[in-house]
């Protein structure tokens, strides 16, 4: 009689004599999510003593050796959706022959059924806050525009489904936790050709499945697999397992509450939660590659008895997803694609031009506006990793632009992806539509904010009475108010003296909702370590140019601004204002009551979806930026519902127009223009050229206020 060991052995065998015929060579992509779990890959891959090679790239080092026959690429993404989203792009750029991406990590557990120190395998990931803050009216239901309701997602609904799929009806069918609806995220399909293979095509996600061969084999070996029980003095009373199957789930929050936990696991049947995975899976997708991911749960995201035991078994549990994905590839046929150890890839499209301005689009009509004037109309067109880059001349200026898509994650992977494919940028700019913050600040109106923050990096804390809310210990830190915390990560804390008191409603938070720093390898530091994805340091606002945000306030009253939309117009003529603060996540906000706590406690003068992921890899990459936000809507605050869908054509003309005036500015043609541009500089020489600034202090902010959440 054979032993269910013995059995396991068999059934492995005969998957590898299946699959060990259909995988096409190719290399391999390792992703580490946070220190911890790549020192942890890095002892296994020692273990075997081959040479490993560094390569920095962009503020990550990738690590290139061979692990179990295989030739594979590690590095460590950094914490959160823009980092993750912006290594895989850099990762798959660079290392071309890469054609799976394995990773390895801890999470939160979501299902009820698993324990700290099991390692979960889902078949598919989604970002699930990618989302709508919808509007709550006197009654209490919600009112979405109906141009939103589309791609609202739910259970067998939603556009993320595929072209086909019904829309869901808000409330009814929806995964809404009170206003706060999942939506799908826009990106290219490999899997077609022309347009619809770009960011510019109409192709819509929720679900990014794992690759079916890889996930067989996966789930072959998960029975024999060994795994670590013990943390110090503190032993689990049970035998950790490994669970193949189901769905995981990943967005730009540390969850540690209890009842969202419930919501997670009740809508999305999730396996585990982390913070970064869905955005690896969404760049392979994009980039055509196959993936699947192991993730130990080092805490069980809010429904721990005494508290988030992450701080203890976090160790535990990047032992054993490494250990997991050791034995996969153990008996992962190898495959390789490169004769020796991958070497990165310089390739860079057309000659490689120095000097280039960099520009992002972030929604399609803001492109098609910028394309009629690069080459009369006639841009190069150079279509990589799902995007299409267009090369031509805007006055002076030798321009690449390109279109990111909507989200956090596009914006970040495109961004990284076009600064590693044109290293001869030396700025990037970027226009297009916001939601309007600052009540002073009106619809049509153009904004360029001196900081960005990424202000939905955030903690989800545990509540302890009626609201009254504890984080973790190790999260407390990192925490941002209007005058305390924010952690640097090294010695600083970048929005007060000290950490928040929580208990006295120093941090800025919205119920439950805490915002905190975001890990950023910092290129202005002297310390190396604190250059890549490996060093402790963190950021909360990124602060543009000065010597570019000194050019755009020169533009204040020298630009034309409409004021007609189709079938209506404003009863004022919109104006450039330039200064202040602009906060971006993966939300479109039209809540009234949101929007007013995002301006009371970040001083926010516009909203998107888009803006800090970029400037935050622009950071990373030490390249200066500037944005240009003009505003479709009032994120809530709209008389009669929102009306971006009647003056986003006005909104994205007028940054198109600020943006072509500040190109033209400081790139004139005429020497004249060359004479009024040193002027300017001039004027401003105070600011000089000085390195951004990593944060801000805001001493005179109002005192905090605390807001419930919706219940």
């Amino acid at each position: 009689m054979m032993t269910p060991a013995f059995s396991s052995l068999i059934f492995a065998l005969l998957v590898l004599a299946i699959y060990s015929f259909q995988l096409v060579n190719a290399d391999i992509g390792l992703l580490s999510f946070w220190v911890p779990e790549l020192y942890a890959l890095l002892n296994e891959i020692k273990s075997e003593g081959n040479e490993i090679k560094t390569y920095v790239h962009g503020g990550r080092k990738f690590y290139v050796t061979n692990y179990r026959g295989h030739n594979v690429v590690a590095v460590n993404t950094g914490v959160g959706i823009s980092n993750t989203a912006a290594t895989t792009s850099i990762l798959l750029q660079k290392f071309p022959n890469i054609d799976r991406i394995v990773g390895s990590g801890i999470a939160g557990g979501v299902d009820p059924v698993l324990r700290v120190g099991d390692v979960t395998i889902p078949q598919r990931w989604a970002l699930y806050q990618k989302q709508h803050f919808a509007k709550v009216l006197e009654d209490g239901t919600h009112e979405i525009p109906g141009w939103q309701v589309p791609i609202l997602m739910g259970e067998d609904c939603g556009d993320g489904y595929g072209p086909d799929a019904p829309s869901c009806t808000p409330g009814v069918n929806t995964w809404n936790y009170t206003f706060i609806y999942p939506a799908s995220v826009p990106g290219a399909d490999p899997t077609s050709s022309g347009i619809d293979a770009t960011s510019e095509g109409s192709k819509k996600y929720w679900w990014f499945d794992v690759d079916p061969e890889m996930y067989d084999i996966a789930s072959s070996i998960a029975s024999s697999v060994e795994l670590e029980n013990k943390a110090g003095d503190v032993v689990l009373d049970y035998q950790p397992l490994v669970t193949p199957g189901g769905n995981g789930i990943s967005g730009p929050t540390f969850l540690d509450n209890a009842e969202y936990r419930e919501y997670a696991f009740k809508s999305f049947q999730a396996k585990a939660v982390d913070m970064e995975t869905a955005a690896a899976a969404h760049v392979a997708t994009q980039f055509g590659k196959k993936f699947i991911f192991f993730r130990s749960l080092s805490d069980l995201a809010g429904a721990d008895q005494d508290g988030n035991v992450m701080g203890v078994f976090f160790t535990v549990a990047a032992t054993n997803a490494v250990r997991t994905m050791s034995a996969f590839l153990q008996a992962l046929p190898v495959q390789n694609k490169s004769s020796d150890i991958p070497i990165p890839n310089d390739f860079t499209p057309g000659e490689a031009t120095v000097g280039l301005l960099g520009l992002l689009s972030f929604w399609q009509p803001e492109l098609d506006a910028l394309k009629t004037i690069m080459n009369d109309g006639q841009p190069e067109e150079i279509v990589f990793g799902g995007r299409k880059f267009y090369r031509g001349k805007v006055f002076g200026a030798d321009v690449v632009a390109v279109l990111t898509g909507v989200g956090i994650s596009n914006a970040a992977m495109t961004t990284g992806l076009m600064l590693q494919l044109f290293p001869g940028i030396e700025r990037l700019i970027g226009g297009g539509i916001a939601g309007g913050v600052n009540p002073d600040l009106r619809v049509g109106d153009v904004t360029v904010p001196q900081y960005w923050a990424n202000y939905q990096m955030q903690l989800y804390a545990k509540e302890v009475q009626e609201n009254i809310y504890e984080p973790p210990f190790f999260e407390v830190d990192i925490l941002v108010g209007q005058t305390c915390g924010g952690f640097d990560g090294v010695d600083t804390f970048l929005t007060g003296g000290t950490a928040c008191n929580i208990a006295a409603g120093e941090a800025s938070n919205f119920g439950f909702i805490f915002p905190k720093t975001i890990q950023t390898p910092d290129p202005t530091d002297p310390l190396e370590l604190n250059t890549i994805s490996e060093g402790p340091t963190r950021s909360w606002f990124f602060e543009v140019d000065p010597d570019m945000f000194c050019v755009a306030k020169s533009l204040v009253g020298d630009v034309e601004l409409l004021k007609e939309a189709p079938g209506s117009v404003l009863e004022y003529t919109p104006e450039l204002s330039v200064g202040g603060v602009g906060v971006s996540g993966p939300t479109f906000v039209d809540n009234a009551e949101y929007r007013e706590y995002v301006y009371e406690q970040f001083q926010a003068n516009s909203l998107d979806m888009e803006t800090s992921a970029a400037a935050h890899i622009a950071f990373q990459h030490d390249v200066p930026f500037l944005f240009f936000r003009s505003l479709s809507d009032l994120a809530g605050a709209d008389q009669d519902g929102n009306v971006m869908y009647v003056f986003f054509s006005v909104a994205a003309q007028n940054a198109f127009s600020v943006t072509s005036k500040f190109i033209e500015t400081l790139y004139p043609l005429e020497k004249s223009g060359e004479k009024k541009l040193g002027k300017i500089l001039k004027k401003c020489s105070k600011a000089g050229s000085k390195k951004a600034k990593k944060s801000k202090k805001n001493s005179k902010a109002p005192k905090s206020k605390r807001y419930p959440l919706y219940r």
